[in-house]
């Protein structure tokens, strides 16, 4: 009895622990695909111009941050707090499956591997490297979220020299969706380690 009531309680924090993760991981993917929705709204509407938005609100100062420049600011700091959380609530359920002897251990290893990846890749490095307003010379990589100066100074670009634009679709649009491609693998594998976990798939014999 007391082997069972053991294996129920694994089990129990095992599906709390994928509750969380799932969660994480739908804020997650929207964060990146509002980024990316983001920038071609920018790019190819004036909607979202700071004199548009000032216009907006004649009783506030013309340069004062808007709604969205905010917003930006959350989805930045959001992603580094939900990746952080994405990597410790997996490395949870490793530590649950190693000590309950678990099968399905090699793929939570990948998925928090690969977690621990996407937050190095999601942590805005241009913001601390760098001078905030994006002022100085020197160049420095980026992190795959941006920053409103970021997206203000370099969201409409020119087509004309293909390096440059090469460089601009690469920061603002294939980096996000390589981004969410990692965080379906990490789903993926994450997914399929529990799923053995919990027995509800068998082992490839």
């Amino acid at each position: 009895m007391e082997s069972i009531a053991t294996a129920a309680d694994y089990a129990d924090a095992l599906l709390v622990a994928r509750t969380a993760r799932n969660w994480v991981f739908t804020l997650l993917l929207v964060m990146l695909v509002a980024q990316v929705g983001l920038f071609f709204t920018y790019r190819y509407s004036h909607a979202l111009d700071p004199a548009v938005l000032s216009a907006t609100r004649p009783a506030v100062a013309a340069d004062a941050p808007s709604v969205v420049h905010y917003g930006v600011a959350l989805f930045g700091f959001a992603s580094l707090v939900l990746t952080v959380v994405l990597s410790l609530d997996i490395l949870l359920i490793l530590h649950v499956m190693l000590i309950g002897r678990l099968i399905g251990v090699s793929h939570v290893t990948k998925a928090w591997l690969a977690s621990v990846v996407l937050a190095l890749l999601l942590f805005p490095w241009q913001a601390f490297l760098n001078n905030a307003n994006l002022s100085a010379t020197e160049f420095r990589i980026p992190g795959v979220i941006f920053t409103w100066e970021e997206l203000v100074k370099y969201a409409r670009f020119a087509t004309g020299d293909f390096s440059v634009a090469a460089l601009r679709w690469a920061r603002f649009v294939v980096f996000p969706v390589l981004a969410m491609v990692l965080l379906f693998v990490i789903q993926s594998r994450a997914s399929r380690g529990l799923r053995l976990a919990l027995g509800e798939e068998k082992p490839a014999v």
